[in-house]
C-alpha cells in the first residue's frame, strides 16, 4: 500500500506565534483524517527546516510526499527554493515521489476570507454591505 505525505512549507518567523499557525494548520489537517501523514517544514527562522521535514515524510514511511507551499504570492521561495531543495530530496531518496503543489495564490473563497477580515474590522462597515447589495456610491457619498 502506497503512503503518501503531506508536507506544508511555509516561510518561518523568530516570532513563535507565526509559527505556530502551520502547526495550528497541520493539527486541523490530521483532525480531518483524510491524509496519515501530515508535516509541517519552514525554509528559515524556524524548525523543523525544509530538508528535515523531507526527511521525516519518507522515515515515516512516504512513498510519495506532496510538498504544499503555504505562500499567499508566487515569489523566489516557491519558484526556486522549494523546486531546489525537492530536487535534491529526489537525489537522496530515489525511490520516493516528491511533487510540488502550487500555492495559495488567489482564490474565490480567499476573496471572500479577505472580505470577512475587513468586515471584522467595523471598518467600512456601511459601505461594504451596501457594495454586496450591489450599490454604487459616488465620492459625494449619494447612492
Amino acid at each position: 500500500m502506497m503512503t503518501t505525505g503531506v508536507l506544508f512549507v511555509a516561510h518561518g518567523s523568530l516570532l513563535s506565534a507565526a509559527n505556530q499557525e502551520l502547526f495550528d494548520l497541520i493539527e486541523a489537517v490530521k483532525a480531518r483524517g483524510t491524509y496519515a501523514l501530515v508535516e509541517p517544514a519552514f525554509l528559515e527562522g524556524a524548525s523543523p527546516s525544509l530538508p528535515e521535514g523531507l526527511s521525516t515524510c519518507v522515515a515515516k514511511g512516504a512513498d510519495k510526499v506532496v510538498v504544499i507551499p503555504y505562500f499567499l504570492l508566487l515569489g523566489k521561495h516557491v519558484t526556486d527554493d522549494l523546486p531546489r531543495a525537492i530536487a535534491a530530496a529526489k537525489e537522496r531518496f530515489p525511490p520516493v515521489e516528491f511533487v510540488q503543489g502550487e500555492h495559495l495564490s488567489f482564490s474565490e473563497r480567499l476573496g471572500a476570507a479577505v472580505l470577512s477580515r475587513i468586515r471584522e474590522t467595523g471598518v467600512l462597515q456601511w459601505e461594504a454591505e451596501s457594495a454586496e447589495r450591489g450599490e454604487r456610491h459616488g465620492s459625494d457619498g449619494d447612492v
